[in-house]
């Protein structure tokens, strides 16, 4: 199987790496056990054809293909780590990926998925800001069905502290949507002045240095241990 690849290294014009899938609920409330994560990968070492990636399902658009792949665990959390190469017969797909304008890719392999009984459970967390008018950060949070309780306004000179209450199945809408307001401030040229930060109980996350996935799975957490 290595001797296949390396005969395919000559074909790409350059890799990306992340993960393919994790046990993270999705937007649709549904969650990958750590067993279909397995399967996925057992599939793919199988029968080579699953390792070719797709643009947008369209199984007539090949865009690359998965050289390395393997299972990572951190704690409960599991997540399929992959290597693909990007064919050079596609810099259109890589010019995409790089601009941002791509930012997945599609494949399929058979998998079991476990629906999220606890849709409903609840997600806390705060949110600590400075911008411009305060009340955007209130409505934006309100619109994506979250309830939300302002703790503190000492001046304009001082942090508005939101006190944000939500459901699993919405928590990944609600830090997208912060992140999307983040950079529309960023676009402003407005981030040296104003900032927007995420605190669980543990720890105070970045819109600049974590991702949305990386936010969402902390602020999982923090809900749960503090049941």
């Amino acid at each position: 199987m290595r001797d296949e690849v390396s005969k395919m290294e000559d074909e790409f014009i350059g890799y990306i790496e992340g993960y393919l899938a994790t046990t993270d609920v999705d937007s649709q409330g549904d969650r990958l056990t750590p067993e279909a994560l397995e399967s996925f990968a057992e599939q793919m070492k199988a029968n080579p054809s699953l390792r070719t990636t797709y643009l947008n399902h369209d199984t007539t658009q090949s865009i690359g293909y998965i050289v390395d792949f393997h299972i990572e665990t951190k704690g409960d959390w599991a997540g399929l780590h992959a290597r693909i190469g990007i064919y050079k017969t596609r810099p259109d797909a890589w010019e995409m990926m790089e601009s941002g304008k791509l930012k997945g890719f599609s494949f399929g392999v058979k998998v079991k998925m476990e629906k999220k009984m606890e849709a409903k459970k609840e997600c806390k967390f705060s949110v600590e800001a400075k911008v411009e008018d305060y009340h955007q950060i209130s409505n934006l949070l309100s619109q994506l069905g979250a309830d939300v309780e302002i703790t503190a306004r000492k001046a304009d000179d001082f942090p508005t502290i939101f006190g944000v209450v939500t459901t699993v199945l919405a928590l990944p809408g609600t830090i997208y949507g912060l992140y999307t307001m983040w950079q529309k401030i960023k676009a402003s040229g407005k981030q040296g002045k104003y900032w927007i930060k995420i605190k669980t109980s543990h720890k105070t996350l970045n819109l600049d240095e974590n991702t949305v996935e990386e936010i969402v799975r902390e602020i999982e957490v923090s809900s749960e241990h503090k049941k």
